[in-house]
């Protein structure tokens, strides 16, 4: 194969892996329960004093049946010093053990488990939006999860055609579709969360996961603020909509694009940094022993690894 047409592959490899790794489902942080606690108390005892926290982050559970309104009037009620609201309500919704993802995947490109030996436990969303806190679906914040949007695809088209149809430009087209279909009123309702939450469960959910349960399951989360200029100092919000997190995505596609324009390799630096990446494939990936480095492992294998690939010698340059 030609080379560049191999460092353009190992680049968009390098990119699907970067947005199929799904992060799980937000949960509330030790210092958020803690911020969340103190704000409780100091409006317990109101005498004047200062407020010490500016700003809480509130998670709630939203089952089937439940309004959110009814949530933020609470919260309004108990926490009356932090009247001032983020700009956006985020909800997630679905929930299902990403072990169940990797095996059922694993199963179907036939890769043996024995080879993958660590087990997930952690779960992931279904599907994220964010509102406006007066319940305005803000467009383009819908986000599927990659990881069960890359099984229904490669349940449907096989894995041969994987390499080309698992792809973040495929993704795209896929969630505006998904977004065009379910999302195209101004004001979402509870009926119409019901019925995104029962297509979803039916065409992604019950298809490939026979014994997952349908129950709503899902969360609000959003912030609060003791003043306008409290508010105003957070440079952003954390957007917990968002399903998968990469550092390094945006880069790697800017690199790729400037690569396939042929703006980048003109140089010496800039060809060492192509024979970086080539370097695997030219050399034949060959399947490496694993090395176990767990508490079970003996003593002098542990001191081995150590010695030999963790010496500072070995460190890149700039790192």
């Amino acid at each position: 194969m030609n080379k560049l047409i191999s460092i353009d592959n190992i680049i968009e490899y390098w990119k699907n892996i970067e947005f199929l790794g799904q992060a799980e489902i937000p949960a509330e942080k030790p210092e958020d329960r803690v911020n969340n606690k103190k704000a409780k108390n100091q409006m317990k005892n109101k005498n004047g004093t200062k407020l010490l926290v500016k700003k809480i982050c509130l998670f709630h559970e939203i089952k089937d049946g439940v309004n959110v309104e009814n949530f933020l009037m609470q919260d309004g009620q108990e926490y009356s010093a932090y009247h001032v609201l983020g700009d956006n309500l985020y909800y997630c919704f679905g929930n299902i053990k990403r072990e169940k993802c990797t095996a059922l995947i694993a199963n179907q490109v036939h890769y043996e488990s024995e080879l993958r030996p660590e087990k997930q436990s952690d779960s992931i969303a279904w599907f994220a939006f964010k509102t406006t806190t007066d319940g305005a679906y803000v467009r383009g914040s819908l986000s599927v999860s990659p990881v069960l949007w890359a099984i229904d695809v490669m349940k449907k088209q096989g894995i041969k055609e994987l390499d080309r149809a698992i792809s973040y430009q495929n993704y795209r087209t896929f969630i505006k579709e998904f977004e065009n279909q379910f999302f195209n009123k101004e004001k979402l309702f509870v009926s119409d969360i019901n019925k995104i939450y029962k297509e979803f469960y039916d065409k992604y959910i019950n298809q490939y996961f026979k014994n997952e349960s349908y129950e709503m399951n899902g969360k609000l989360i959003y912030q609060r603020y003791c003043s306008i200029e409290e508010k105003q100092k957070e440079a952003y919000e954390t957007d917990y909509s968002c399903l998968w997190r990469s550092f390094i995505f945006k880069d790697l596609e800017l690199f790729q694009e400037k690569f396939r324009e042929g703006c980048f390799g003109n140089t010496e630096y800039e060809d060492m940094a192509l024979n970086y990446i080539y370097a695997l494939y030219l050399d034949g990936i060959k399947k490496k022993k694993r090395i176990d480095i767990s508490p079970h492992a003996e003593k002098k294998e542990l001191k081995d690894f150590f010695q030999k690939n963790l010496d500072i010698g070995r460190a890149p340059l700039g790192k």
